[in-house]
């Protein structure tokens, strides 16, 4: 199946460049996930939580939280270029959602995070086409 921009998006095609972005940014988060179930102590001073102790139960649902939103973005990636860009066109809803959340408190560091990671993700679902990347695999296979 052709999709409306470039190389064939079903599962199993190769991966242009947002793919790898959206495969990366899944490991990461799982890897985020697996550290708030191992060590929550460490994750939550480093998130400089306010709260003297967390019980256990929290910090395993923020770890399987993180773990269950790398594998939406790991099963994006292999569904194919269109599903990747549809998870990055609803992120920027999610992201702006975020912002407004941490401008409300005044949560200067999870708003850096949010302005650092929208356009990225807002690159990808909007203006990215993946025909550059098509062309880019296309000059690799002719050398």
């Amino acid at each position: 199946m052709k999709s409306a921009d470039g190389p064939t998006s079903r599962p199993g095609s190769s991966l242009d460049l947002a793919g790898y972005y959206m495969a990366f940014s899944s490991v990461v988060a799982m890897s985020t996930g697996l550290a708030f179930v191992v060590a929550p102590k460490m994750m939550m001073a480093l998130t400089d939580s306010t709260a003297k102790s967390i019980p256990r139960i929290v910090t395993n649902m923020i770890g399987l939280g993180y773990i269950a939103w790398g594998v939406g973005k790991l099963a994006a990636v292999i569904s194919g270029a269109d599903a990747v860009r549809n998870l990055c066109r609803l992120f920027c809803i999610s992201l702006t959602f975020h912002f407004l959340a941490s401008f409300s408190i005044g949560d200067w560091k999870n708003m850096l995070f949010v302005v650092i990671e929208f356009p990225v993700y807002a690159y990808f679902g909007f203006v990215y086409s993946s025909k550059f990347s098509a062309k880019v695999m296309e000059i690799k296979k002719n050398r």
